[in-house]
């Protein structure tokens, strides 16, 4: 695939997934404001976790 593909292909993925919430979040509210609220908490756990390593690895590095 070219890279024009994949760009679509990305794209296409990221809007879908972003109807598929209002969808739902449209039909039950309380469960797709949760269910947005989870993958929220989760990316900063993530984004937490890498940082936390990347200083102890900062921290451990001997030059």
């Amino acid at each position: 695939m070219t890279r024009f593909e994949n760009w679509i292909l990305g794209w296409l993925i990221i809007a879908e997934k972003i109807v598929l919430f209002f969808s739902f979040a449209r039909i039950r509210p309380r469960w797709g404001f949760r269910y947005f609220e989870k993958k929220i908490e989760e990316s900063r756990w993530k984004i937490f976790v890498f940082i936390e390593e990347r200083e102890r690895n900062l921290n451990n590095d001997t030059f």
